[in-house]
């Protein structure tokens, strides 16, 4: 397991504005990654009371679960590779 401090910054951009920062940095479509997120809490939103997640990403073949736990600064991330499972049957 590895664990590190997010302190993350959020910005919405419009279409154009994208369009206008991939431009001036030449980014292409290549260099974009696909990722696909599920976020997991109990029925009665036990982690999201304590203002915590729990999260599993697929990126680049790869499975990643998370913890994100508030810290002193930011949040505390615990990460731990996972394999993927085919068939649970």
């Amino acid at each position: 397991m590895s664990q590190e401090i997010e302190i993350e910054f959020k910005n919405m951009l419009t279409k154009h504005e994208f369009k206008k920062l991939t431009m001036a940095l030449q980014l292409t479509e290549k260099d974009f990654t696909d990722q696909k997120n599920h976020y997991f809490d109990t029925d009665s939103f036990a982690l999201k009371q304590k203002h915590a997640a729990l999260r599993i990403r697929r990126k680049n073949g790869e499975y990643i679960l998370t913890l994100k736990e508030p810290a002193e600064v930011g949040l505390l991330e615990t990460h731990q590779r996972l394999s993927e499972v085919s068939d649970l049957a």
